[in-house]
């Protein structure tokens, strides 16, 4: 910048002119092309980049969760749903589903997220014939990532990170892998798909030293002929120059933890998780950024993903709608994966639920309960409107044990002439034989059979007064008249009582 000068040379940072101004500045922010930081540049957003220089538009932010109202309910169990739409739920019951049914009294809570899970699974290779691989076409400008673990050095001294090639034993193509604990890349060329004819442009050995049972992130880019570059969690760590594209014949196919080489087989003792497919190189930041949170599948340029979240099965489905469907060859799903620190946008939210206590509300029952805020249907009454819930009588004025309303009234008495033996209680209506008439009001004895009882007979002539006499004929005493001609009341019977009866002599005393 002062040349010329005869002081020492000042020379412009890089990046810079002399003014200190920007070679490169596209978007006019004054931050050179060359020191862009793309990121989320949204203090609110949940991957909010504090470095970042320029919003790539990746910015994510906290989803919105509603529960609801608290519930109040009689029922057993109630169903709470937190939505659909979330890539994460959290209760805390524990249960990660959308619904959860619970049956007791509480509050839960919910937390869900928008962003990519961290649990789930890893594909697990045991270093004697277990491989995976899926067709894949090669694209001149890729990128290739994985998340690997090795637990074990094989006898042939070479295990693979990942290899895509041609189908043939020196077919064209990139593989990664480790030999003598070292990473190795090597970059075949071929111009037709010929065994052992197959020339390798580049052999890269001894990159870096891996550990045994430590999880790595190998990524391998390309910018199409001019270089390719190997990365090791995020760092690029060489970097070649390819003076040939690769020149693919046939079928290719992007395996993993198997590798040949026309006179050596060899199989992989390892562990990966979330194996990648894109066809662009991959920007620093960029791989830094899905070592930290995997690919949700729709990202652009993503031609194939696979994150071994399955479980079982020999599928692993592609998982960025492309139909890259893998076959997995002997290996197993392992639930060892790598830590992330993926920011998990959440939201959370709590709901109380009150199972209401259920019981019999009706307080003529015989289980009334004050306490139930609900009829369960349970209340049970007495089995007669007369009885308490006991058994026992509501009314018994006369204490004889018998419910009032079940008293039969009539004579109790077992000599009485109308003796009820199913009466209960004595309504004062007996009556009894005599010694002169019997239950039916007959004569115990009428011997003359006049009609008249004997005994009334004999008490009926002792009674007649003076004046009078029994008279057999009525049952009764009549009046005696000891002078019956004296007409005239005058105490003899004479010639003026003759002339009397003279008078009246034949006349009709009907």
């Amino acid at each position: 910048c002062n040349f010329g000068d005869e002081n020492e040379c000042i020379y412009p940072e890089p990046f810079y002119d002399c003014q200190n101004e920007c070679f490169n500045d596209s978007d006019g922010d004054g931050v050179c092309d060359e020191l862009e930081i793309a990121g989320c540049t949204d203090p609110e957003a949940c991957n909010y980049n504090a470095e970042a220089s320029e919003d790539d538009g990746s910015c994510t932010f906290p989803p919105v969760i509603d529960l609801g109202e608290d519930i109040e309910t009689c029922e057993e169990s109630v169903t709470l749903d937190a939505g659909d739409g979330y890539d994460s739920y959290l209760w805390s019951t524990g249960e990660t589903t959308q619904t959860i049914e619970v049956s007791e009294s509480g509050d839960y809570s919910v937390e869900v997220g928008n962003g990519v899970l961290q649990d789930g699974f890893s594909m697990s290779f045991d270093g004697v014939d277990d491989y995976f691989d899926v067709p894949m076409n090669q694209e001149l400008e890729f990128t290739i990532a994985t998340w690997v673990k090795f637990h074990s050095w094989n006898e042939q001294g070479f295990q693979t990170v990942f290899m895509h090639k041609n189908n043939c034993v020196r077919g064209g193509g990139y593989i990664v892998g480790v030999q003598d604990e070292y990473l190795r890349l090597a970059v075949n060329n071929c111009g037709e798909c010929q065994p052992l004819t197959c020339s390798t442009e580049h052999n890269v050995t001894n990159i870096a030293p891996l550990n045994l049972d430590q999880w790595y992130h190998v990524a391998l880019t390309s910018n199409g002929i001019e270089e390719i570059t190997l990365h090791i969690n995020g760092v690029a760590i060489t970097t070649i120059n390819n003076s040939n594209a690769i020149v693919s014949y046939g079928t290719q196919s992007l395996t993993l933890g198997k590798w040949e080489d026309g006179t050596t087989l060899s199989f992989s003792n390892s562990s990966h998780r979330d194996l990648s497919y894109w066809n662009y190189k991959l920007a620093s930041y960029e791989i830094q950024q899905y070592i930290q949170c995997p690919p949700s599948g729709d990202e652009e340029g993503l031609v194939g993903y696979w994150n071994f979240n399955e479980g079982s099965g020999s599928t692993v489905t592609d998982l960025s709608g492309n139909g890259n469907d893998g076959t997995i060859n002997g290996a197993i799903f392992s639930e060892d994966v790598p830590e992330t620190n993926c920011p998990n946008c959440t939201s959370s939210d709590t709901i109380s639920v009150l199972f209401l206590t259920e019981g019999c509300t009706d307080t003529s029952a015989c289980n009334y309960n004050e306490q139930a805020d609900c009829d369960d249907n349970s209340c049970t009454y007495p089995a007669e409107p007369y009885l308490d819930c006991a058994g026992n009588c509501l009314n018994d004025t006369n204490n004889n044990g018998i419910c009032d309303e079940l008293d039969v009234p009539g004579c109790t008495f077992e000599g009485a002439c109308n003796y009820n033996p199913l009466a209960t209680v004595n309504d004062n209506s007996c009556f009894f034989a005599t010694a002169v008439f019997d239950c039916n009001g007959n004569c115990q004895q009428d011997l003359n059979n006049n009609g008249i009882c004997d005994q009334l007979e004999a008490i009926g002539a002792q009674l007649c007064g003076e004046g009078t006499v029994w008279d057999n004929s009525v049952g009764t005493c009549i009046g005696f008249d000891p002078c019956p001609a004296d007409l005239n009341d005058s105490g003899v019977v004479d010639v003026a009582d003759l002339l009397i009866f003279l008078t009246f002599f034949g006349e009709n005393c009907d």
